[in-house]
Parts: C-alpha cells; structure tokens; sequence
C-alpha cells in the first residue's frame, strides 16, 4: 500500500461539553415591609420577589410573595388577630436523574471529540442539536437526546399559586378566664406542564404531560384557658379545647401523544389523549387538654390528653389518644444557689409522650381505577373507549378494614446550665423513641390477585443525643467572640417489619429497603463473593473469561444505610462596633451514598477511574472459583495473578452496568464551610434627621469550601426526593456555591 511521506495526521479536535454547557446562577432578592398602627391596632404589610436565573440555561424560577398581618382591641377584653400570604412561584426546571430525555445523562457521557453546542454560542440556537432536515444531532444516534434539545425542546414547566392564612378571636371576660378561636387555611394550585418534543428519544411523535394539583388544609380550633393561683406558691393553668383538620386533594392529569404540528405547547396540540383525575379526602376531630402547674417559679408539671378521631380508619376502631407528661426543674432557684457568680442557671427536665399517627385515607376497602391496557405496539385501549364505553379495573392494593393508628412511645431526659453570667451553657438531651404497629404496604403473593396491603406490622427504634454548647470567650468593649457547637446522634433499628422487606426504591441492582434488624434506609445489592474475613474471592481458573478477577456474587446483601452515624455545626460570630462577621462549619460523620453517576462514567468511560485502562492489575483477594453447582470454593492462597484493565472490566463488572453495583456505594459524609456572612451597621447617629433610621450592608457565601471522601459532585443531592429512597446519586444537577451582597434599609 503506498503512502505520502509529506502527509500529516489530523489531529482530533476535543471539547469541555461539561464546563461549557453550565453557565454562573444569578438570584435577586427584594423585599420592601411597612408597619405601623396606634394605641388599639397594629398592621404590617410586606412584598418580595425573587428571581433566579439557574446554572443550567434556560431554566429560572421565581416567587412573589405578599403578606399583611395585623391585630386589633375591638372591644373591651376582646382582641383580633390574623395574617395572610399569597405566594405565586414559577419555574422552568431541567429534566434530571435516571431519563433519557433529561440533560445530565447525555451532558456527562458525550464523549470529549463531540461538541454538544456543534460551535453555536447561544444555547437556543436549532444547529447545536438539530440537522437541516430537522432530526436530532446527537452522539448516540438516538439513545439519549442532545442536552441542548432537551433544554429547548423539552421544557418542565411549573406555576404554583398558595394562599396561607389564619384568623385569631380573644376574648378575656376575668382575669382567669379566657376564650380563644382560631381558623387557618392552607389552599394552594400547582400546575406543571411536561413538553415531549417530536424528535425526543423517549416520545419520537410528541407527547405532552398537564398536571394540575390543588390542596386544602383547613384547621378550626376553640380553646378555653383557665388560670388559677391555688396558693401564694402554687399556679395553675388549664386549657381545653376541640379542633377539626380537614385536608383535600385533588389531581388531575391529561396526556395529549403525537403531536400535529410542532413547537405548539398544548395538549390540544394532539391526536391521542389519556387522562386521570385523583381525589382524597380526609378529616380529623380533637378534642385535647392541657394542665400545667409550677411551684416557686422553680418545678414545673406538665400534662396533656388528646384524642383524636380519623376518617381514615374503621369508624369503629377510629380514635386514637396521645397522652404526655413532662416534668422541670429550675434547680438555680434554691436559695443556696441563686445568684451563684459560677453557676448562673441550671435546669433539669423528664418527659414521656405517646403520639398517634393515622394512615393514608381508602385503604380500609379496595378501590377501582380506570386503566389503560397496552399491547407494547400500539397506545393500547384507555378507558373510557370510544368516548362511551366505561371500565374499571380492580386495584392493585387489598384493603383492610381493621388498620389502625401507628403508636410512638418516647423518653426524654435533659438539662440546661449556664455559667459565668451566660459566657458558657450548655444544652444535653438523651431521647428515645419506639414506634409501633407502624404502617407499612406489604408486598402479597400474585395468587392473592394484588400487589399489596397496608397492614399494622412494623415497629422501629431511634436512639440518641443532642448537645448543643456556647461559649463567649472575648468579650470586651465594643468586641465580642461567640464560639457555638451543637452535636446530634441518632441510632437507628428496624425491631420488627412482618415481611422480609419492604423497598422504597432503587436502580441498576441496588435497592433502598428496611429490614429486620438493620437500619432503615439501608441499601442491599449484590457483591463481590468474599471469603469469612471479607477477602474478595478471586477466580483462579485458567480458562474462565474471569480469570483474575473478583467473582460476582447472586445474593444481595447489606452493604451500607444513608442515615448519618452523626451531625455536628460549629459556629463563629464576631461583632465590633456595628460589624458583625459569622460562619457556619457544617459536619455529617458517615451515611452512604450510592454513586450511580460514576458507576454511569465508568462504564461509558468518562470517569478519571478508567484513565488506567489497558494496564495489568492483581486484585487484592484470595484464590478461589465458581464450581459446576454453582457454589464458590475457596483455595485460600493470596491471589498473585495479573488481570488487564480492559474496556470489557469496565463495561462489566467494573462499572455501573454490571452485576456489582454495590461496589459504588461509598462514603457520603462532609465537612464543608456552609455559610460565611459579613455585615456592618451604619451608626445610627448618622441618621437623627431624616426618614432613614438604618441602613445594614453585607456579603455572604455559602457552600464555599467542601471536604468528602465521596469522588463525585456535592454528596448533599438525592435522585428521588425527601422521600425514604435516600441516598441515591444519578445524573442530579450539582450542588453550587453561592456568593452574594445584601442592603437593608429601615425608614
């Protein structure tokens, strides 16, 4: 084959997708409050707004919040009270986590001699991922979306409209007794829109998502307070009083597919519909007392009932009570002690409660829902069909009449001192907690005919201490240094479940469960065979495709929980003459975290952990292999043999797609410098004359500097939300710092 001497090898061009694609997060926060009032009526009226711009372009979010509160004697002995906030929030948010049309899990596996962007510079221009006969540019060719289509193209909408507020009557006929009413609502609308472009990987013909919510919390509560000295020593207090709770739900969902024209952002804007409307209702009657007494102003009695009556279980079995008893002692009081120049305070304190906790309402029978049936080629059938014929189809959950409120039971014991004038205190607390006949849906067998049941079977214990310290240690004139630590530990433990597990979620092999004996939140998931003294167990047969390497085990195991072994903060505030500087170290000892993105990266090959690739490795472990039974026999001799990190490893069982993803489930604690706020105070004097009263200037940041074990983005993120399935890290936006100023003017 002839070649040219003189010709030269074109270099690859390569690009920083990642650091070109995020863009630096602006936020404007303004605030405006005016108050005033006279001898009979006070009144505040506030505004803010705040808008940001995100890290990821396009996407924004912004809230106005409203707010007037006010009070007023409108009769002799009589008194009103009440607020209300309308808040209005909206938002363009990026898609994320585990979903093909999202932004990060094609942004973090482009490979580097593809540019995302195709050379454009602004983010909404068509060339960046779309060809001129208007199919999508992406690396894979179609497997995942280019980031900039879904930014554009797939845009996730939110409106959300929420009115709070409460309304407050007293009236004080003697000085013993008194009358108090109050009702408060919660009422709020949130409306998202989820746009699936033709062209989309996951909805090539279109398909667009409206869904709207609307909640309501209603409380309504009467109370009568009783007060009484029974002698020059000895006072007492007791209120009584009955609430109502009532809380409403309402979702409604329509689904418009394949789309007649594009870029029309309306479900209209569709050949085929499906739709849903889910509705809840719940009720609460209670009915409760509360008796407190104190003695020299030094020992404290408290006790309270409270019985509660649910729509959510049986009408027979439906109340539920939750008494509390709570003592305290001042002990500083005592003659011998008081005005100690040492000791200035000092405080002890016992209490026992038991809490009741009802269940989600319609799980007492079971309940239909209308379906759709697909036949994996074609949207299927959807009911109602043909516009007229209805159908239902039985629920996947059996119902059980005899559910039953949860019960916790919890100890607390603590105290309170304080030294040198309140230069030191201290705060220690010992709680624990026990909850049982907790609520769980317990997965059934398919010959049941459903999926689940709720069934009073679990319990649970929480352990712990909460220490919280002060010190002033400079304090002079015009000076002064406060040094603040608080420190909180919880152990936590699964005492019973009645099944063998109950999961709340996971991904790619590895599962976020409770289990009998362990934590909760605790992540099981297969690992590599080990021998009785957590060696990993190395194939050493010459003619397996494994040769070398850590053998997968097939059982699932624990292997790590994402509660924290503890938390602590230490805090700094220094103040001069009108200049006040504070920070804020933040510190969570331990909790797993599953690192789904890297076990992603790896696979793909976009990891730093895959630069080794091509090289002889001998994996720490013992000789050992897989015999024709299936069962792992182990030599015992240390393994010598040498293994190529090959491309094949890492698409396997060295990455995230393999048997083995529990190898990523890693250290998630952090030591990191949450906040750091300076500000200063204009002097007053300044401003004798004039409308201006004060003005405060200041800079903060937050999340400013990070310390952690975890390789991989901020581990303070999670894929599925503030629900139980913690701990799970998968293609989320990353954490930020921020950096701001701050102006506050009085008049």
């Amino acid at each position: 084959m002839a070649t040219d001497p003189m010709a030269t090898v074109k270099k690859p061009n390569f690009y920083n997708n990642v650091n070109n694609f995020f863009q630096t997060g602006v936020t404007f926060n303004n605030n405006i409050a005016v108050s005033g009032g006279g001898d009979n009526a006070v009144y505040r009226v506030s505004a803010g707004i705040e808008k940001q711009n995100g890290i990821v372009p396009t996407t924004f979010f912004q809230r106005i919040n409203l707010k007037t509160s006010g009070s007023a004697t409108v009769a002799k002995n009589m008194k009103v009270d009440g607020d209300i906030n309308y808040i209005n929030s909206t938002g363009n948010f990026a898609q994320q986590g585990s979903n093909i049309s999202g932004v990060f899990l094609p942004l973090y596996r482009t490979p580097i001699n593809f540019d995302d962007k195709n050379g454009t510079t602004n983010v909404h221009d068509r060339r960046a991922y779309q060809f001129a006969d208007g199919s999508q540019r992406d690396y894979t060719g179609g497997h995942f979306n280019n980031p900039y289509f879904a930014l554009n193209q797939d845009p996730y909408i939110s409106e959300v409209n929420r009115v709070i507020g409460d309304i407050n009557l007293a009236y004080t006929p003697l000085p013993w007794l008194g009358f108090n009413y109050k009702l408060g609502g919660d009422i709020y609308s949130d409306n998202r829109t989820q746009k699936f472009e033709k062209g989309d990987v996951s909805s090539p013909f279109g398909k667009i998502i409206s869904d709207n919510y609307l909640y309501k919390i209603i409380n309504s509560d009467f109370q009568i307070n009783l007060k009484h000295n029974i002698t020059p020593d000895v006072t007492a207090s007791l209120l009584v009083g009955a609430g109502i709770w009532s809380k409403s739900y309402t979702q409604t969902q329509l689904t418009g597919s394949n789309f007649l024209i594009p870029n029309f952002v309306n479900v209209n804007n569709s050949s085929a519909f499906s739709g849903f409307t889910n509705l809840q209702t719940q009720h609460r009657n209670s009915y409760y007392s509360i008796l407190n007494l104190a003695y020299k102003d030094q020992l404290f009695l408290d006790a309270s009932y409270r019985v509660d009556y649910s729509t959510a279980l049986n009408p027979k079995n439906n109340a539920f009570t939750n008494p509390a008893l709570g003592m305290s002692w001042i002990f500083t009081e005592l003659p011998f002690l008081k005005d100690n120049s040492v000791l200035s305070f000092g405080k002890l304190r016992a209490s026992f409660a038991t809490t009741g906790n009802d269940a989600t309402p319609y799980n007492l029978l079971n309940t239909f829902n209308s379906q759709t049936f697909a036949d994996g080629l074609t949207n299927g059938i959807t009911y109602p069909f043909l516009t007229s014929i209805g159908g239902f189809t039985q629920g996947a959950t059996l119902g059980n009449p005899n559910l039953r409120a949860e019960k916790t039971f919890t100890y607390e014991f603590g105290g309170e001192l304080s030294f040198f004038k309140d230069r030191l205190t201290l705060d220690a607390t010992y709680y624990d907690k026990e909850g049982t006949s907790l609520i769980i849906n317990v997965p059934l067998t398919a010959s049941s005919g459903y999926a689940t049941q709720t069934l009073n079977v679990a319990s649970m214990s929480n352990k712990g201490i909460e220490l919280a310290l002060n010190i002033i240690p400079v304090k002079l004139a015009g000076f002064q240094w406060v040094l603040g630590g608080n420190f909180s530990k919880n152990v936590n433990k699964v005492i019973k479940l009645g099944v063998d597990q109950v999961s709340f979620g996971g991904f790619t092999g590895i599962t976020v469960a409770a289990i009998q004996g362990y934590p909760n939140q605790s992540f099981f998931g297969p690992t590599f065979e080990t021998d009785n003294k957590g060696n990993q167990v190395i194939d050493d047969v010459k003619t397996d495709a494994g040769y070398g390497y850590p053998i997968a085990g097939q059982v699932s195991k624990y292997v790590g929980n994402a509660l924290p072994k503890w938390n602590a903060g230490i805090t700094n505030t220094f103040t001069y003459k009108g200049i006040r500087l504070f920070a804020l170290i933040d510190i969570r000892h331990g909790g797993s975290l599953w690192n789904g993105t890297e076990g992603a990266l790896i696979s793909y090959g976009k990891s730093d952990l895959t630069l080794k690739r091509g090289t002889q490795t001998v994996f720490a472990g013992v000789n050992g292999h897989t015999d024709a039974n299936g069962v792992v026999v182990i030599d015992g001799g240390k393994n010598t043999t040498s293994a190529t990190l090959s491309e094949g490893w890492y698409r396997g069982n060295g990455g995230g797609f393999g048997n083995v993803a529990s190898q990523f489930v890693q250290d998630g604690g952090w030591v990191r410098l949450r906040e750091v706020n300076l500000s200063y105070s204009l002097n007053k004097n300044w401003f004798k004359t004039g409308p201006v009263k004060s003005i405060e200037v200041g800079a903060f940041g937050r999340n400013l500097w990070l310390h952690t074990k975890y390789h991989g983005q901020d581990p303070e993120t999670s894929l599925q939300g503030a629900g139980n399935a913690q701990g799970l890290d998968y293609f989320q936006t990353p954490g930020t710092k921020t950096y701001g100023l701050n102006l506050k003017v009085i008049l």
